[in-house]
C-alpha cells in the first residue's frame, strides 16, 4: 500500500502525485508516534487509488531520505521540490556547526584543566575559563546527542539499539583501554598515573574513565528513551528534573550520579525534536550580540559567586574541583542561558569558519575520543623539554594540536582501511 510520506518541518505532506494535503502534521517522539489525518485533497485516498475519499490512515514512519538527512544536516536528499528540500538543508545545518562549536569547548576545558593540575597555579585566568566553559558545554552537548534521537527510534528499535553498541559501547570500550593503556605506559609524566592497570580495565563496565563517562551516561539515556517511549518528551524532562534534585541532595556519586546531572538536558533534546528543528529561526546579529553580552556577565557574577568560594577552603583547586563548581545546582541557569547562545551563534555563524566548525562537527566522534591523548602528550613533552611556557601560547597550541591531531589520525586510519576498528568512521 502507498502512504504518503511526511516531510522534516512537519509542513504539509507530499502525495505519491505531487500534490500536496495542507495541514498535514506529525510528532517524532514514540508517545506521540500515532496515526494522523490529513485534510481531503481532491485527488482522493492516495494509498488506496479512490478519488475523491478523504485519506485517513498516514504512516509516521521516516522515509531514508528522511533520516539521511537528519543524520547528515547538511545535505538535503534529491526530491522534485528542490526549494523546499534546499530550506530544510540549510536550516538543519547549524547541528554540524553547534557540535563543532562544542567539540572546540570540550578540547579546550580539557587543555585549560591539565594545565591547572600540572602547574598547579593559584586563582588565575585558567581557572575561570574552564569554569566558565563547564557551566555549559557537557549540557549543549547531552541536548544535542538527543534531537535526533525521536527520529532514529521511529527508524526501529533493533536498529537503534544497534546503534547504541556500534556508535558508543564499542568506542567506549576501545578508546578506554587505548587511553588507559598510553596513561599507564607514560608512568609519572601524567597528571594521574594508573596505578592499578587491570583491576581500572575490568572495572570499565561500571566505572567510566576519565572523558569516557560522557558516552557511558549517553547509552543509558538513549536506552531509557528507548525503552520509555508512553512517557513523552515533556515526561523525560520531568523524570530527569527530579533525578537532578536527587542527585544535588543525596550522595548519588559515579556515572549514575553524572547521568542523573545531566539528564534534563537530554530530555529537552528530545522536546527539541526534528519538527521544531527545522521551525528554529536564525536570530538577527543584535540578539546574538546581546545575548553574548547577558551570557559573560551572567558567567562574571557566577565566578564571583560559584567559583571564587571555592579558593577559600582550597588556594590550590584541582581541576576536578573547579568542574564540581560548575556543576552545582545554583549554576544551572548557566547551563541554560550558555547552551541557548551557543545555539543562536551555531545558527548565525556563515562563510569559511561556520563550515570549518561544521566540518568538526561531523567528525566529534573522533575528535572527543582522541583529544586527551593528543593534548597531554603535546603537553608533557613541550614542558618537559622547554620548562614553563606562557600559559595563553601553550593553552591555544595544545588546543589546535586536540582538534587536528585526532582528525589527522582518522584520515591515517580511514587510508590503511582501519578506522572501523578503531572507531573512527
Amino acid at each position: 500500500m502507498r502512504v504518503a510520506e511526511p516531510v522534516l518541518s512537519g509542513e504539509a505532506t507530499p502525495c505519491p502525485s505531487r500534490l500536496r494535503h495542507q495541514n498535514c502534521h506529525f510528532h517524532l517522539f514514540p508517545s506521540q508516534a500515532r496515526f494522523h489525518r490529513c485534510e481531503p485533497c481532491r485527488h482522493g485516498d492516495h494509498s488506496s487509488g479512490v478519488p475523491g475519499v478523504t485519506p485517513k490512515l498516514v504512516s509516521t514512519a521516516l522515509p531514508a531520505d528522511a533520516i539521511a538527512l537528519l543524520d547528515r544536516g547538511t545535505a538535503a536528499p534529491k526530491q522534485d521540490h528542490a526549494q523546499n528540500s534546499g530550506v530544510r538543508a540549510k536550516r538543519l545545518t547549524w547541528l554540524d556547526t553547534a557540535k563543532g562549536l562544542g567539540i572546540v569547548l570540550v578540547v579546550l576545558g580539557h587543555a585549560a584543566g591539565g594545565l591547572i593540575d600540572m602547574n598547579e597555579p593559584q586563582l588565575s585566568w585558567l581557572h575561570m575559563l574552564m569554569f566558565a566553559i563547564y557551566t555549559f558545554h557537557m549540557p549543549l552537548f547531552f541536548l544535542l546527542s538527543a534531537v535526533l534521537v525521536p527520529a532514529r527510534i521511529m527508524k526501529g528499535r533493533p536498529a537503534f539499539a544497534r546503534s547504541i553498541v556500534e556508535r558508543i559501547v564499542y568506542p567506549y570500550v576501545i578508546w578506554s583501554i587505548l587511553q588507559l593503556t598510553v596513561i599507564y605506559l607514560a608512568g609519572s609524566l601524567v597528571n594521574a598515573p594508573v596505578n592499578d592497570y587491570w583491576t581500572t580495565i575490568l572495572s570499565l563496565p561500571w566505572h567510566a574513565v576519565s572523558q569516557f563517562w560522557f558516552l557511558y551516561s549517553l547509552a543509558i539515556l538513549h536506552l531509557l528513551a528507548m525503552l520509555l517511549p508512553s512517557i513523552g518528551a515533556w515526561g523525560f524532562v520531568a523524570m530527569m528534573v527530579v533525578g537532578r534534585i536527587l542527585a544535588q541532595t543525596l550522595p548519588i556519586e559515579g556515572i549514575l550520579g553524572q547521568t542523573l546531572l545531566f539528564g534534563v538536558f537530554y530530555g529537552f533534546g528530545l522536546v527539541l525534536n526534528a519538527p521544531r528543528l527545522t521551525q528554529l529561526r536564525k536570530p538577527r546579529p543584535w540578539m546574538a550580540a546581546v545575548g553574548v553580552g547577558v551570557l559573560l556577565l551572567a558567567l562574571s557574577f557566577s565566578i564571583r559567586v560559584d567559583l571564587l568560594p571555592l579558593f577559600q577552603q582550597d588556594p590550590r583547586p584541582s581541576a576536578g574541583s573547579v568542574a564540581g563548581a560548575a556543576w552545582e545546582l545554583e549554576v544551572l541557569p548557566m547551563a541554560v542561558l550558555g547552551t541557548a547562545v551557543t545555539i543562536g551563534l551555531a545558527m548565525g555563524l556563515k562563510g569559511p569558519l561556520a563550515a570549518g566548525l561544521a566540518y568538526m562537527g561531523r567528525n566529534s566522534m573522533p575528535i572527543f575520543l582522541a583529544h586527551v591523548i593528543f593534548v597531554a602528550g603535546t603537553r608533557i613533552v613541550l614542558w618537559k623539554l622547554f620548562g614553563p611556557i606562557d600559559l595563553l601560547s601553550l593553552l591555544l597550541l595544545l588546543t589546535a594540536i586536540g582538534l587536528i591531531g585526532p582528525l589527522l589520525l582518522r584520515w591515517i586510519a580511514m587510508r590503511l582501511g582501519v578506522a572501523k576498528i578503531l572507531a573512527l568512521q
